[in-house]
């Protein structure tokens, strides 16, 4: 079984921060057991700090690969197919729901807001000119 080295530390953070290895697997490749990484933990400060660190990274490393993943969905992406001997070239389009998320989460995301109509007004008595001017208007009104 190895030694608490500090060159132990760095390498089990390193690999650790990677997101590669369970607990488990990373133990068994640092020649180390369970029970002694979780009593370093408890006992040995700076590798409790350091971790903790490696968590940090590795979260980091997890939100930046989600944030891509998220914009190439956004955007729409180019990819190739394998089938066998033969390579295909695909485009995955925009997609509308990534783009809502990012601006969800950035604040920027406009709520469309419902216009429900209360009550109609008796437009009998204005002529045809006049029903025209107003469909121009509010038409006018609605694009800008």
């Amino acid at each position: 079984m190895a030694k608490y080295t500090e060159k132990l530390v760095k390498k089990i953070c390193e690999d650790l921060s990677t997101g590669e290895y369970r607990i488990k697997d990373l133990c068994k490749k640092n020649d180390i057991t369970e029970t002694t990484y979780y009593e370093w933990i408890n006992t040995k400060t700076q590798f409790s700090e350091s971790v903790n660190h490696a968590y940090e990274i590795r979260k980091k490393n997890m939100v930046d690969v989600a944030q891509w993943a998220l914009m190439a969905r956004a955007e729409g992406y180019e990819y190739e197919e394998i089938m066998g001997d033969k390579v295909f070239h695909k485009h995955s389009p925009p997609d509308v729901k990534a783009a809502e998320t990012i601006l969800k989460l950035t604040g920027q995301l406009i709520e469309k807001q419902e216009h429900r109509v209360t009550s109609v007004p008796n437009l009998d008595h204005l002529s045809r000119e006049d029903l025209e001017k107003m469909h121009e208007k509010f038409t006018n009104s609605q694009s800008g």
